[in-house]
């Protein structure tokens, strides 16, 4: 497995301070060895149009048969959107694209963070129409992320093929 991780904005401090007086001897995944030493985790400090030919070259190099992509930007609504549109080609029919803190939506729901809007307008586009949601994984029916997991059902490089005759579906 190869992680793939891109965040333009790495440097920017959140809330570092009010961690460190939390966790004081806790240490950035970042600095672990495995990040910096294991060749399974690559980071880069890029926007996605910066980042889709490596991305492409990476796939192809690694020879990646499955691929997911969890979006966990700024959570603005240009910045999800944009990412949704960037990324989705390399997720894997019957894998996933999750959006992460789609809770956002209804906790700040007359800002510019809006990931569920996002995630609307996405899957009226023509690459959105190729994910479905699927609240499978929304145990005890909560999650940071409700319809957030977004599952590829199909290629969008095919056409599909509506079948309405269910005696052609029999096997002999």
């Amino acid at each position: 497995a190869k992680v793939v991780t891109i965040d333009p904005m790495r440097d920017f401090n959140w809330n570092q301070n009010e961690v460190d007086m939390l966790c004081p001897h806790c240490i950035h995944a970042r600095d672990t060895n495995f990040w910096k030493h294991s060749n399974v985790i690559h980071f880069y400090q890029k926007y996605p149009k910066d980042m889709l030919s490596i991305i492409d070259d990476n796939i192809k190099v690694w020879g990646s048969k499955c691929v997911m992509v969890i979006e966990d930007s700024n959570h603005l609504t240009e910045t999800v959107l944009e990412n949704l549109n960037a990324y989705a080609k390399y997720v894997t029919p019957g894998s996933y694209m999750i959006v992460q803190d789609m809770k956002m939506s209804r906790l700040l729901s007359e800002s510019k963070i809006s990931p569920q809007a996002d995630v609307d307008t996405f899957l009226r586009t023509k690459m959105g129409r190729t994910f479905s949601v699927d609240r499978t994984y929304e145990y005890y029916h909560y999650t940071q992320h409700a319809k957030g997991f977004l599952r590829k059902t199909k290629d969008p490089n095919v056409d599909v093929v509506v079948i309405d005759d269910v005696s052609s579906n029999v096997i002999d």
